[in-house]
């Protein structure tokens, strides 16, 4: 795949896609975009921070609400939405030509029922 010169993958004509990666894994999703002009794909690996730099970044990851809403750990907390929020730059960079802080979204939990996986929503 070519690079353009704004450093974004070149993905071919009615294709959109995302690629992430870290220092042991990458991961590309990619999709027709034909007649789907607001569909936007993002994609963001990352490895669960420790807990003691999960404290430390909290509140820059997740300005708009207070850590442990979720019941998880703090440390996957803090790490689903540093994701959840990155991927969600990733899709609309190339759409928007504009970087966002972290702020320019928020999140929420959600379980679809009891004992159900949280969600970052």
């Amino acid at each position: 795949m070519a690079i353009g010169k704004d450093k974004l993958p070149d993905w071919p004509p009615g294709w959109s896609g995302s690629i992430s990666h870290s220092d042991e894994v990458a991961g590309a999703v990619a999709m027709p975009v034909a007649g789907r002009a607001s569909t936007v794909l993002g994609l963001d690996l990352e490895r669960i921070v420790p807990p003691g730099t999960a404290r430390q970044i909290a509140s820059g990851v997740m300005p708009e609400r207070s850590p442990g809403g979720s019941g998880l750990p703090l440390a996957e907390e803090i790490t689903r939405v540093f994701s959840a929020k990155e991927a969600l730059c990733e899709a609309l960079f190339p759409h928007t030509r504009q970087f966002r802080e972290f702020s320019a979204a928020s999140i929420d939990w959600h379980r679809d029922g009891p004992g159900d996986p949280v969600r970052v929503r």
